[in-house]
């Protein structure tokens, strides 16, 4: 599994190991689903400011607040170009 993971280190500058956090629960979440065909795939990850998960909120699911998880699976019926990832979607936190 290939994770981007972008973070809005104002936000998170409480916690300076953001990433590594989030590549522990990306393991574990998806070794506890049983989900082992991880090679080829990207999954990305946004930690952002409540400002930024409010505004995504508002746009995707008419809720103008923030809120903890907000996750956008990717379709897995399109096509990928050989040699690209295939994504399994976005999880802004």
């Amino acid at each position: 599994m290939n994770l981007e993971i972008e973070v809005d280190r104002a936000a998170w500058q409480d916690l300076p190991a953001a990433e590594a956090l989030v590549r522990e629960a990306a393991a574990a979440a998806f070794a506890r689903l049983g989900t082992t065909d991880l090679a080829g795939k990207v999954l990305s990850v946004t930690l952002a400011d409540d400002a930024t998960v409010a505004q995504l909120n508002a746009q995707w699911r008419g809720k103008p607040r923030p809120t903890n998880v907000l996750s956008f699976p990717a379709d897995q019926d399109i096509a990928i170009p050989p040699g690209e990832l295939r994504p399994v979607g976005d999880v802004i936190l």
